[in-house]
């Protein structure tokens, strides 16, 4: 299943530094524009920003539990 995720990138052709973002909110008229406004801002000062949805939510693949997915799963072998 995949993850949708927005990138905001700063205008520069070195790395930066990435703040991700992680919504449990549904894509649509009041979460889109604070989302961008938010990555606009801090890919002006030179991060690149990830607005990703969590699964079921902002068009990503997958059941909502809220908090479930919340925390990357460590790899057991």
């Amino acid at each position: 299943m995949r993850l949708v995720s927005d990138v905001y990138r700063p205008q520069t052709d070195g790395r930066t530094p990435t703040i991700l973002v992680r919504i449990p909110f549904s894509r649509g008229f009041k979460n889109d524009p604070a989302a961008e406004v938010i990555a606009r801002f801090r890919a002006t000062r030179g991060y690149t920003v990830v607005i990703q949805g969590t699964r079921g939510r902002f068009k990503s693949g997958g059941a909502y539990y809220p908090l479930l997915h919340g925390r990357p799963q460590r790899n057991h072998r």
